[in-house]
């Protein structure tokens, strides 16, 4: 059984059509959502696999919406977002829908030829559960957090064993204004009902186990370049290490001149990198 669906070679050879796709975007800056390194993940995914149908769980501005059309004109577009009045791009047969992922019904999709996008900051762990029982094999998490960062329990967190136990992992977000005061009411609620809720999750081995029985692939789309620490300032070693970019920097490219444009229409943020990953069930 094959451990990465995409190799590094594939990706080099597919990044100059991604950056001239990526150069169209209707969407310049899109604060957050996908940039330029999680969209590429995205695209290599789709061009690898063709689906005939893509869930995208998280529209936001619909720029990822844009990029599943151009890569696969072809496909059946679900789009998911709880907040319609967001969007700036719609796209044309597309169906739109406001209800979760796990509220609505998928018996019209052949679950081995759907891809799932989650880009939803709900329990990924949950989300292979939910996709389990519908049938279906292929997905992308787009919020794929390290221990102790992020507002939602990843596959990284559940494989590494270190759990979810606050709602917001993130010192910086810990610390808002009214963050403490309805952590004080939420989440003495919440680990009262461990079992039956995913929104905090303890530390344990069981998901990690129960992953490693579910999934054929795990794989972590390496970044095309990437700063010098990851979202949260932290360097790329021990929790926080990441698969290697494909280049170490913007000289090291064939594509210097195009990929600093990128940086200049989205400075300091094109080249975030969170790990986003694509698994496949068994």
């Amino acid at each position: 059984m094959p451990d990465v669906l995409v190799d590094r070679d594939e990706l080099t050879e597919w990044l100059p059509e991604f950056i001239d796709l990526y150069a169209r975007r209707p969407i310049k800056r899109n604060l957050e959502g996908m940039e330029f390194n999680h969209s590429f993940a995205v695209y290599a995914v789709c061009k690898k696999l063709q689906p005939a149908t893509i869930i995208e769980s998280g529209v936001w501005k619909g720029r990822t919406t844009w990029l599943l059309r151009q890569c696969c004109p072809r496909a059946r577009l679900e789009c998911i977002d709880p907040e319609p009045h967001v969007r700036a791009y719609t796209a044309e047969n597309a169906t739109y829908h406001t209800p979760d992922f796990i509220e609505l019904d998928w018996s019209h999709c052949d679950p081995e030829t759907t891809l799932i996008v989650f880009d939803d900051h709900q329990s990924a762990y949950a989300r292979v559960m939910e996709m389990r029982w519908w049938g279906f094999r292929h997905a992308v998490f787009e919020d794929n957090y390290p221990c102790g960062q992020g507002d939602c329990y990843s596959l990284r967190k559940a494989r590494a064993g270190c759990g979810h136990p606050k709602r917001q992992m993130s010192p910086a977000h810990a610390r808002a204004a009214g963050t403490l005061v309805r952590a004080a009411l939420t989440e003495p609620v919440l680990r009262s009902v461990y079992p039956r809720q995913h929104v905090v999750r303890k530390p344990n081995s069981v998901d990690r186990a129960a992953l490693a029985r579910n999934l054929a692939i795990y794989q972590e789309l390496p970044p095309v370049l990437r700063y010098d620490t990851n979202p949260w300032g932290e360097p790329w070693r021990d929790g926080a290490a990441s698969v290697e970019p494909l280049f170490a920097g913007f000289d090291d490219s064939p594509h210097p001149q195009a990929l600093r444009a990128v940086e200049e229409d989205e400075p300091d943020r094109a080249f975030r990198y969170a790990y986003p990953c694509y698994v496949r069930l068994t």
